[in-house]
């Protein structure tokens, strides 16, 4: 086994390059760029279902009728990571 490379992997990514752990990083075909995101927003989750109330994984925007955002995702399906009540004030509801 070459430097890079997993155990009990395929040879080769979803996008045809070779798999190692330099591209096994950066693509976004192979699933892993994905894998440690929600690795990490389920960590998220998990520490704030500890201290605060209505946590939710994934949850859906309102959709956005008439508005100028410059930056970012205005899409009927657009999501969040988490979003949680009582992080920072009671009955506070934040997004992240």
């Amino acid at each position: 086994m070459g430097y890079g490379e997993f155990l009990n992997t395929p040879p080769f990514c979803e996008c045809g390059e070779k798999n190692n752990a330099d591209h096994a990083l950066s693509c976004k075909k192979g699933g892993y760029v994905n894998m440690r995101h929600d690795q990490i927003r389920n960590l998220e989750a998990d520490f704030m279902k500890a201290i605060c109330r209505d946590v939710k994984i994934e949850p859906h925007l309102i959709p956005i009728a008439n508005d100028h955002i410059n930056n970012g995702n205005t899409t009927d399906q657009a999501r969040l990571d988490v979003s949680c009540v009582g992080i920072w004030g009671p009955m506070e509801k934040k997004l992240f």
